[in-house]
């Protein structure tokens, strides 16, 4: 099993979750991205962001 890095840089996030760095932007902006800055550089705390999803998570409604 491989260990997954806890913080990911924005190029790092958009590789891994297909969001592009302008949305990112534009959700950090907006409050809607948790992330920490550090010397000019952001980083998201992967466990901030597993959270994050799972609070937006949509259920869906079985067929039948």
């Amino acid at each position: 099993m491989v260990a997954l890095k806890r913080w990911l840089n924005v190029k790092e996030f958009e590789n891994e979750f297909g969001i592009a760095s302008s949305t990112q932007a534009k959700w950090r902006k907006e409050k809607k991205l948790p992330y920490s800055k550090m010397g000019g550089f952001v980083f998201y705390d992967r466990n901030l962001i597993d959270k994050m999803f799972e609070n937006h998570c949509v259920v869906g409604v079985e067929n039948g």
